[in-house]
């Protein structure tokens, strides 16, 4: 009978530490499938414009789009080997109440297109806390402001 309540006790601990550390991605409130096979194609309320995520190649693609809310992620990778995208095409707005972008344990790279399209990011934050916050970010080809 004790050892059946260890194995319970284990199982249970095993569990919450996997949800704990789960790797999670928003985007406007949407939780994002990171393990779908496919391209997925990002829709709500509170996003306009094109946004899609491709899990092949780790990115959020960003066209022209405007979101209500913010984009968070956890847990997605904390190394340049492990690293996230967040692509740029056109001018991009995040109208929030917290921060714009902020991915914890997460190392990402934001750049545009290829820099000729005003590839942009506006964050527009009603919280002192806005802009992005991430261990290790990259920005490339593109502008950022908040």
């Amino acid at each position: 009978m004790a050892l059946k309540r260890v194995f319970t006790l284990l199982f249970v601990l095993m569990a919450l530490v996997t949800t704990s550390w789960a790797q999670t991605l928003y985007v406007g409130g949407k939780k994002v499938d990171l393990n779908a096979t496919t391209t997925q194609t990002i829709t709500g309320s509170g996003i306009e414009g094109k946004v899609t995520y491709s899990p092949s190649s780790k990115t959020l693609y960003l066209e022209g789009a405007t979101i209500r809310g913010s984009i968070y992620g956890s847990d997605l990778g904390s190394s340049a080997s492990t690293r996230y995208f967040i692509y740029l095409k056109g001018a991009n707005n995040l109208i929030t109440s917290d921060r714009g972008i902020r991915f914890d344990n997460s190392y990402v790279v934001l750049y545009g297109a290829d820099g000729s399209d005003g590839a942009s990011l506006t964050i527009n934050s009603e919280n002192s806390n806005s802009g992005f916050s991430c261990i290790s970010t990259e920005i490339s080809r593109c502008g950022v402001s908040s």
